[in-house]
């Protein structure tokens, strides 16, 4: 695991949104290799982005981007929100 990730660059200015759009881009490329990593495991094609942290919209469209790059179908919710808020759907 690498120590210094999360950490800023010393070498570069601190602005904020530069880091948050950096730690998007980062968590969007570690959804889809671990995505890539899983199906040289297992045999599959599709990858259901679901769960509070899909809510964030620039997170769910970099990752979205991420997987479709890769070849993967991305499902995201359309009649169910992506929070807690539809957990026991599936147990009706």
């Amino acid at each position: 695991m690498n120590a210094d990730i999360g950490r800023p660059d010393p070498t570069r200015a601190a602005d904020p949104a530069e880091r948050a759009a950096g730690c998007h881009a980062s968590l969007a490329r570690v959804a889809a290799d671990l995505a890539l990593a899983l199906r040289e495991q297992h045999d599959f094609g599709a990858v259901g982005l679901a769960g509070g942290v899909f809510q964030n919209r620039l997170l769910a469209e970099l990752t979205r981007g991420a997987l479709e790059a890769q070849g993967f179908e991305v499902l995201l919710p359309r009649r169910l929100p992506a929070n807690d808020a539809a957990i026991s759907y599936g147990q009706l």
